[in-house]
Protein backbone atom coordinates (compact mmCIF):
# COMPACT_ATOMS: atom_id res chain seq x y z
CA UNK A 1 0.00 0.00 0.00
CA UNK A 2 1.54 3.58 -0.84
CA UNK A 3 1.70 6.31 1.18
CA UNK A 4 -1.08 8.34 1.16
CA UNK A 5 0.89 11.46 2.29
CA UNK A 6 1.45 15.11 0.54
CA UNK A 7 4.15 15.86 -1.43
CA UNK A 8 4.83 19.23 0.66
CA UNK A 9 4.80 17.90 3.72
CA UNK A 10 8.57 18.03 5.15
CA UNK A 11 8.95 20.18 1.97
CA UNK A 12 10.20 23.37 4.53
CA UNK A 13 12.46 21.28 6.31
CA UNK A 14 14.03 19.88 3.16
CA UNK A 15 14.49 22.87 1.32
CA UNK A 16 15.69 24.81 4.88
CA UNK A 17 18.66 22.20 4.77
CA UNK A 18 19.03 22.35 0.89
CA UNK A 19 19.51 26.70 1.21
CA UNK A 20 21.66 26.32 3.96
CA UNK A 21 23.88 23.23 2.51
CA UNK A 22 24.03 25.84 -1.18
CA UNK A 23 25.75 28.31 1.09
CA UNK A 24 28.12 26.41 2.56
CA UNK A 25 28.95 24.92 -0.93
CA UNK A 26 29.27 28.90 -2.09
CA UNK A 27 31.63 29.94 1.05
CA UNK A 28 33.92 27.13 0.06
CA UNK A 29 34.44 27.41 -3.51
CA UNK A 30 34.71 30.91 -3.23
CA UNK A 31 36.29 30.76 -0.14
CA UNK A 32 34.66 33.52 1.60
CA UNK A 33 31.43 34.05 3.57
CA UNK A 34 28.23 33.08 1.96
CA UNK A 35 24.78 35.05 3.14
CA UNK A 36 21.59 33.17 3.99
CA UNK A 37 18.80 36.19 3.96
CA UNK A 38 15.65 35.32 5.74
CA UNK A 39 12.76 37.84 5.25
CA UNK A 40 9.71 38.16 7.48
CA UNK A 41 11.36 35.24 9.56
CA UNK A 42 8.44 35.92 11.63
CA UNK A 43 6.22 33.73 9.72
CA UNK A 44 8.57 30.88 9.59
CA UNK A 45 9.69 31.11 13.26
CA UNK A 46 6.57 31.95 15.71
CA UNK A 47 6.52 31.75 19.36
CA UNK A 48 5.41 27.99 19.71
CA UNK A 49 1.93 27.41 20.68
CA UNK A 50 0.77 29.91 17.99
CA UNK A 51 -2.84 29.33 16.73
CA UNK A 52 -0.94 29.25 13.11
CA UNK A 53 1.40 26.99 13.80
CA UNK A 54 1.28 23.56 11.61
CA UNK A 55 1.80 20.05 12.17
CA UNK A 56 5.46 20.48 10.95
CA UNK A 57 6.12 23.77 12.29
CA UNK A 58 8.24 21.96 15.24
CA UNK A 59 10.27 20.22 12.45
CA UNK A 60 11.03 23.37 10.41
CA UNK A 61 11.61 25.04 13.70
CA UNK A 62 14.36 22.36 14.73
CA UNK A 63 15.96 21.93 10.94
CA UNK A 64 16.35 26.12 11.37
CA UNK A 65 17.87 25.94 14.69
CA UNK A 66 20.02 23.08 14.07
CA UNK A 67 21.28 24.89 10.29
CA UNK A 68 21.62 28.09 12.21
CA UNK A 69 24.23 26.41 14.67
CA UNK A 70 26.17 25.00 12.45
CA UNK A 71 25.99 28.45 10.31
CA UNK A 72 28.77 29.65 12.00
CA UNK A 73 31.53 26.88 11.41
CA UNK A 74 30.34 26.68 7.86
CA UNK A 75 31.23 29.93 6.85
CA UNK A 76 27.53 31.07 6.76
CA UNK A 77 26.32 34.54 7.80
CA UNK A 78 22.42 34.71 8.31
CA UNK A 79 20.50 37.71 8.27
CA UNK A 80 16.66 37.86 9.10
CA UNK A 81 14.51 40.52 8.60
CA UNK A 82 10.82 41.51 10.62
CA UNK A 83 8.74 43.76 11.46
CA UNK A 84 7.25 41.86 14.23
CA UNK A 85 10.25 40.99 16.82
CA UNK A 86 7.17 40.22 19.67
CA UNK A 87 6.22 37.00 16.99
CA UNK A 88 9.42 35.22 16.98
CA UNK A 89 10.16 32.71 19.41
CA UNK A 90 12.36 33.70 22.08
CA UNK A 91 15.33 30.69 21.60
CA UNK A 92 15.66 31.48 18.10
CA UNK A 93 16.32 34.89 18.68
CA UNK A 94 18.96 34.21 21.77
CA UNK A 95 23.12 35.35 21.74
CA UNK A 96 24.74 32.47 19.80
CA UNK A 97 21.45 32.77 17.11
CA UNK A 98 21.40 35.83 16.36
CA UNK A 99 23.77 37.77 18.20
CA UNK A 100 23.18 41.59 16.86
CA UNK A 101 19.47 43.10 16.51
CA UNK A 102 19.34 46.08 15.03
CA UNK A 103 16.26 48.13 15.31
CA UNK A 104 15.20 50.15 11.93
CA UNK A 105 12.05 52.71 12.89
CA UNK A 106 9.75 54.29 11.03
CA UNK A 107 10.58 56.85 8.93
CA UNK A 108 10.19 60.42 11.02
CA UNK A 109 8.54 63.67 9.47
CA UNK A 110 11.52 64.68 7.91
CA UNK A 111 12.51 61.18 6.29
CA UNK A 112 8.38 61.27 4.98
CA UNK A 113 9.22 64.40 3.13
CA UNK A 114 12.48 63.73 1.42
CA UNK A 115 10.97 60.12 0.62
CA UNK A 116 7.80 61.54 -1.44
CA UNK A 117 9.74 64.35 -3.51
CA UNK A 118 12.05 61.16 -3.84
CA UNK A 119 8.71 59.00 -5.25
CA UNK A 120 7.56 62.03 -7.34
CA UNK A 121 10.91 63.46 -8.26
CA UNK A 122 9.68 62.10 -12.37
CA UNK A 123 6.28 63.24 -12.31
CA UNK A 124 4.69 66.58 -12.92
CA UNK A 125 3.64 68.13 -9.87
CA UNK A 126 1.60 71.34 -8.96
CA UNK A 127 3.50 73.81 -7.35
CA UNK A 128 1.30 74.30 -5.01
CA UNK A 129 1.75 70.97 -3.09
CA UNK A 130 3.68 71.02 -0.06
CA UNK A 131 4.83 67.55 0.91
CA UNK A 132 5.39 68.99 4.02
CA UNK A 133 1.90 68.46 4.79
CA UNK A 134 1.87 65.26 3.48
CA UNK A 135 4.69 64.04 5.42
CA UNK A 136 2.62 64.80 8.64
CA UNK A 137 -0.24 62.62 7.28
CA UNK A 138 1.89 59.83 6.94
CA UNK A 139 3.21 59.89 10.54
CA UNK A 140 3.61 56.25 11.72
CA UNK A 141 3.25 54.22 8.20
CA UNK A 142 6.13 52.36 6.06
CA UNK A 143 7.90 52.94 3.13
CA UNK A 144 5.99 50.44 1.50
CA UNK A 145 3.15 53.16 2.58
CA UNK A 146 4.47 55.74 1.23
CA UNK A 147 5.02 53.85 -2.27
CA UNK A 148 1.65 52.48 -2.60
CA UNK A 149 0.41 55.83 -1.51
CA UNK A 150 2.44 57.20 -4.60
CA UNK A 151 1.08 54.22 -7.03
CA UNK A 152 -2.13 55.04 -6.20
CA UNK A 153 -1.53 59.34 -7.20
CA UNK A 154 0.08 59.02 -10.54
CA UNK A 155 -2.54 56.88 -13.02
CA UNK A 156 -5.08 59.49 -11.54
CA UNK A 157 -2.63 62.44 -13.88
CA UNK A 158 -2.11 59.74 -16.55
CA UNK A 159 -6.20 59.01 -17.25
CA UNK A 160 -6.32 63.07 -17.61
CA UNK A 161 -3.83 63.40 -19.92
CA UNK A 162 -5.07 60.59 -22.02
CA UNK A 163 -8.80 62.41 -21.80
CA UNK A 164 -6.71 65.42 -22.94
CA UNK A 165 -4.97 64.02 -25.90
CA UNK A 166 -8.20 62.48 -27.29
CA UNK A 167 -8.95 66.27 -28.11
CA UNK A 168 -5.17 67.38 -28.58
CA UNK A 169 -2.86 65.24 -29.21
CA UNK A 170 -0.51 67.75 -28.48
CA UNK A 171 -1.52 67.94 -25.25
CA UNK A 172 0.93 68.57 -22.21
CA UNK A 173 1.19 66.05 -19.39
CA UNK A 174 -1.33 66.49 -16.38
CA UNK A 175 0.55 67.13 -13.18
CA UNK A 176 -0.56 65.39 -9.71
CA UNK A 177 -2.82 68.00 -8.04
CA UNK A 178 -4.35 68.31 -4.71
CA UNK A 179 -7.11 67.09 -5.38
CA UNK A 180 -5.48 64.01 -7.10
CA UNK A 181 -2.98 63.23 -4.39
CA UNK A 182 -6.52 63.71 -1.41
CA UNK A 183 -8.53 60.90 -3.42
CA UNK A 184 -5.20 58.65 -3.99
CA UNK A 185 -4.79 59.43 0.10
CA UNK A 186 -8.87 58.33 0.78
CA UNK A 187 -8.14 55.22 -1.25
CA UNK A 188 -5.51 54.50 0.75
CA UNK A 189 -6.84 54.75 3.73
CA UNK A 190 -9.68 52.48 2.64
CA UNK A 191 -6.45 49.87 1.59
CA UNK A 192 -4.85 50.25 4.22
CA UNK A 193 -7.49 49.43 6.81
Amino acid sequence: MGSTGSTYVHATSINITKTFNYAEAEAQINNSLAVVFIDEIDTMISKRGNQSDSPNRDEERGTFLSMLESARNKKILVIAATNHLDRLDPPVIRPGRFDYKIHIPLPDQESMVTLLNSLFEKTPIDQEIDFCDWGNKFAGKSISDLKAFSVMARPMAFQQTVIDRIENPEAPLRSITQEMLTNAFEKFKSVDQ
